[in-house]
């Protein structure tokens, strides 16, 4: 959970630097491992880091090419690195890395660059993963910003008159002079009736998500463009011979989305467990490939003693005695209480939490 913030003026002036500074201390917690910013005239980056993969604490963002022409802040995991950088030797030779080395640390940043480098506006096409990244083309003068598919990774967006906002979070961008603080009060009613809202209505009204899928470029003199890149194809069908396939391929994908969210220097990864066939499922394929690794994987499971219908305690024991896992059981009415709590910093993906 990096946090990215950017300001763009898109009749050139140029941009007050305390307010980036603002919005990167507005969400401070995101940055545990460091905050940079830069800017020059019209525009303005922001990052905050939080390094999980291995290749994550050889970032350094923003990111600027070799020819200092493209710039670029992300909140991004690529999993589809091994199948990607192979196609990109020649981008990534452009700055100075060289895929053959075993050296070289590409960085999932660093991917996007060259995807952009080889493909331009059509590189999210080509990315598998969660990300959220803003860019800024200096040949092209325009700015672009990506959603991953799924929405996983938050990007919101402002635009008034010639000011252009991005960021991680809405209370980012309300630090800005211009943003209307006004709050959407029938997303507000969704939450307390349902516990839920309609995630195409923004909470603030003048800050909307960058919806999923989509990327949005701003150019000057140009009306900003935003196309989708990416939808799901119900009339595409997938036929195997046997339902013994079928279960095959299923366990094969799931075993590598498990494994893509597993990249960590750490040795002991965490799992939320409850008493499903969703959460026991990723923890057994997270063990299989942790063993693998040499490392440990833990649960921790909250249960409710005075809910008898909710409590799955006893699943939850049977499963993890099953895989060979231990749980750290936090009582329902105790999971709000910081000392009841595992020292584990809990991130986006409740699923794999890394210690």
């Amino acid at each position: 959970m990096n946090g990215i913030a950017a300001i763009y003026h898109r009749d050139e002036s140029p941009i007050d630097p305390a307010l980036l500074e603002r919005m990167v201390d507005r969400v401070d917690y995101r940055g545990p491992h460091g905050t940079s910013l830069w800017h020059e005239g019209p525009l303005g980056l922001a990052h905050l880091a939080l390094s999980i993969t291995p290749e994550s604490f050889h970032e350094t963002q923003p990111l600027v090419s070799r020819d200092k022409t493209i710039r670029l802040v992300a909140d991004c995991r690529i999993d589809n690195r091994p199948e990607l950088i192979p196609q990109l030797t020649d981008a990534l030779a452009h700055e100075h890395k060289d895929v053959d080395d075993p050296t070289t640390v590409i960085t999932d940043p660093d991917v996007i660059l060259a995807a952009y480098r080889k493909w331009g506006l059509d590189a999210p096409q080509h990315l598998i993963g969660d990300f959220a990244y803003v860019l800024w083309d200096a040949n092209h003068r325009r700015l672009i910003a990506v959603r991953d598919p799924l929405g996983v990774k938050s990007l919101y967006m402002m635009q008034k008159g010639k000011v252009v906002c991005f960021a991680s979070e809405p209370i980012q961008i309300l630090e800005h002079p211009l943003a209307n603080r006004k709050v959407n009060l029938d997303i507000v009613a969704q939450w307390l009736v349902h516990g839920y809202h309609t995630r195409e209505t923004p909470l603030f009204k003048d800050v909307p998500h960058v919806p999923e899928a989509h990327w949005v470029c701003i150019e000057p003199g140009k009306p900003p463009r935003q196309k989708e890149y990416w939808h799901l194809d119900p009339s595409k069908k997938i036929r195997y011979a046997s339902d013994d396939d079928y279960a095959q391929a299923l366990r094969e994908q799931l075993a590598r989305c498990v494994e893509d969210r597993l990249r960590t220097t750490k040795d002991v990864v965490y799992t939320e467990l409850s008493g499903g066939m969703d959460s026991t499922s990723i923890a057994a394929l997270a063990k299989q490939a942790l063993d693998k690794q040499g490392k440990t994987l833990r649960a921790i499971s909250f249960y409710y003693p005075n809910s008898p219908e909710y409590n799955e305690y006893d699943a939850i024991k049977l499963v993890a005695e099953h895989i060979g896992i231990d749980v750290d059981f936090i009582r329902d009415e105790e999971r709000y209480e910081e000392k009841t709590m595992p020292d584990v910093p809990i991130y986006e993906n409740p699923r794999l939490m890394f210690t």
